[in-house]
């Protein structure tokens, strides 16, 4: 039997598509999941499924039953579907609960992030106490990487040739007359960008010219306008690839900087386990960004380590083909009879890998 496909958006009623298609509609970046689900019909007895990719948990799924399973991509309150007791399985990113990484510094951003935390655990409740209480509703709901938003064929160039010491293309959010209580009060997304933004200008001061490359948009839409070929062609020419927390602590540029094998640093990131082991430098406070980056341009040699653990990391725990042996994990599926370089030989349940060793710098 067949696998049928659908998307549900904010936006729209259902689209069902074929699962050849990398965007399906033009609001939902969701190439990264369905090409995990390439490889998963490829390489395991995945047969008769109905799948559908749902913006948020409130989304109404076209069809729920045993053979239905809801990837919700977009749930950025980490919340749990009211349905979720009526389908086979309830794939998520972003958390199955509301995420909180301690931080004592900046004072004004903990503070901000603990008033997050609290809103987000109130949106939760509502359905996220049956995850709590009920073993069944939470064998059911399995967490997967964000990965990346835009898919792109461009490789990563050799460290010692990259021309870019670091660089950001994404948005830094304006104050909303819609939300003025958020406007005043502030969000982590805005203090860790701005400050982010702050300590790249410090590095322009210090650094040769143009080996710092900024690119600002006002919001998430425009970004994704001027993503795609150029954002990735920077991208690869970047040696640290700076990851600054969006509405969550994890955005795509931690998929898309391991990739093309960038020093990646990032916010703290949740404790999930495709993130342990890591070579991801995470950091309290942005303001360190100037020394951390000094530190590492000043060794080239542990840049290209670097570079080699980045790659492997990715390959072994956050491709397409990993994904795909996520899915099957928590699908229980058997494999079919396939090539072994269909699925990554690193991997294993528990999140760890034999080829990807950790990496830390010390950021006190």
């Amino acid at each position: 039997m067949t696998n049928e496909y659908f998307v549900c958006t904010r936006n729209r009623p259902p689209v069902k598509f074929d699962l050849q298609e990398d965007r399906p509609v033009a609001d939902a970046e969701i190439a990264y999941f369905i090409r995990g689900f390439r490889l998963l019909e490829k390489a395991f007895c995945f047969d008769g499924y109905i799948v559908c990719f749902a913006w948020s948990s409130n989304t109404p799924l076209p069809v729920v039953g045993k053979n239905v399973i809801a990837l919700i991509y977009g749930d950025e309150h980490c919340r749990i579907p009211g349905y979720a007791n009526k389908v086979a399985a309830v794939i998520k990113c972003h958390g199955l609960f509301p995420t909180y990484v301690p931080r004592f510094r900046p004072l004004r951003l903990a503070q901000i992030e603990m008033a997050e935390f609290v809103r987000n655990l109130a949106l939760w409740l509502p359905n996220g106490w049956r995850w709590a209480f009920s073993n069944s509703v939470r064998n059911k709901c399995h967490l997967v990487p964000i990965g990346y938003g835009i898919p792109s064929s461009i490789q990563p160039v050799p460290m010692q040739k990259r021309i870019y010491a670091t660089s950001f293309l994404g948005s830094i959010p304006q104050k909303s007359s819609r939300n003025w209580f958020r406007s005043l009060v502030g969000t982590p997304k805005v203090y860790c960008r701005q400050a982010m933004i702050a300590a790249l200008e410090k590095l322009r001061l210090i650094l040769p010219l143009n080996a710092v490359y900024i690119s600002l948009t006002e919001g998430f839409q425009e970004s994704l306008l001027d993503a795609g070929k150029v954002y990735s062609e920077i991208l690869s020419q970047t040696k640290v690839c700076v990851a600054p927390r969006g509405t969550t602590h994890e955005t795509w540029r931690l998929a898309d900087g391991l990739r093309l094998g960038c020093v990646v640093i990032s916010d703290k990131l949740p404790r999930h386990p495709f993130y342990i082991g890591s070579p991801i430098i995470q950091i309290d406070d942005w303001s360190r960004l100037p020394e951390i980056m000094q530190r590492l341009l000043d060794d080239p040699d542990q840049l290209h380590n670097i570079e080699r653990e980045s790659l492997r990391f990715w390959e072994a725990h956050l491709s397409e083909k990993a994904l795909a042996q996520r899915y099957a994990s928590a699908l229980g599926l058997r494999p079919r009879y396939v090539p072994q370089d269909c699925i990554p030989k690193a991997f294993d349940h528990s999140g760890s890998s034999s080829t990807a060793t950790a990496h830390s710098i010390s950021t006190s």
